[in-house]
């Protein structure tokens, strides 16, 4: 496997319920030439495409970063980044983790 993307910052990535967290992938490999639609970012064991028509998933920074917004419980779990690039495939995942507000 080649070395192309590696997670930016720690997993796992905290965020208060109802509010916004990003997640961030690096670039470790300048040999290739990454555009904003190579970085596909995955969330689940199922590897279900991120929605990014949706208010709540934004994705920034040319592809590297996206960030979740109003967090609920079902935004928890592992998110995956994978780029393709002339046959080599390198992924990254990281984790978010959801607190919730005690309402009293």
């Amino acid at each position: 496997t080649v070395d192309i993307i590696d997670i930016d910052g720690e997993s796992p990535r905290v965020v208060k319920e109802g509010d916004c967290q990003t997640m961030s992938v690096k670039v470790v490999n300048s040999d290739f030439d990454l555009s904003f639609d190579d970085f596909v970012w995955t969330k689940g064991l199922t590897d279900k495409e991120i929605d990014f028509n949706s208010e709540k998933y934004t994705k920034k920074n040319g592809g590297k970063t996206i960030e979740v917004c109003d967090a609920d419980d079902m935004d928890e779990g592992m998110y995956t980044c994978c780029v393709t690039k002339e046959e080599a495939t390198d992924c990254a995942e990281v984790e978010l983790m959801v607190l919730a507000i005690c309402q009293t």
